[in-house]
């Protein structure tokens, strides 16, 4: 039963191909502007438990890598970028031009030149747990200042691209 599969074998493998490779039905949505919209205050919320999930993944670690701690500043300072702003910053070297933290260089230097396998000094342990402290709070007082809304303005506009979308989807 070796050799070359049948004919109906190959269109079935075809078809799932195709299937697999077809443009998602999110793909229509890509009416730029409705993302902006949905940014809420409520956001804070997010930005703080991410920043505690990965504080409390660093503080894990043995040793502790220099690498978890960067992801813990960039969650915070994106956190108040965004409370801010409105808009998202995710790049730490930019958010660090505003906050000017000393250590952040320092920091992202040791992750480049060890390739990411820098240790944190069990010494340095304090100075960090109090900036991420210091930092929750500014989260916080920034979310209860911002201007951002309480609830996403393109709610009914993005509710209707997605209605959109699955009915282009089903068309297919």
């Amino acid at each position: 039963m070796g050799g070359r599969p049948s004919a109906s074998c190959n269109s079935g493998k075809r078809r799932a191909l195709r299937r697999h490779h077809r443009p998602s039905p999110l793909g229509v949505l890509r009416p730029y502007g409705l993302g902006a919209g949905c940014i809420t205050k409520h956001h804070v919320h997010h930005y703080r438990g991410f920043a505690h999930t990965q504080w409390e993944l660093f503080h894990k670690e043995r040793p502790r890598r220099v690498k978890p701690l960067l992801y813990v500043y960039r969650v915070l300072l994106t956190g108040i970028h965004l409370m801010r702003t409105g808009r998202i910053e995710a790049n730490l070297r930019v958010l660090n031009e505003e906050h000017r933290l000393a250590y952040v260089p320092d920091l992202l230097h040791r992750k480049v030149s060890t390739k990411e396998k820098a240790a944190l000094d069990d010494a340095d342990l304090g100075l960090h747990e109090s900036e991420f402290n210091r930092l929750l709070a500014v989260l916080e007082a920034e979310s209860e200042r911002s201007s951002l809304p309480e609830e996403a303005r393109t709610r009914q506009e993005l509710e209707q691209a997605v209605i959109a979308a699955r009915l282009a989807h089903l068309r297919e």
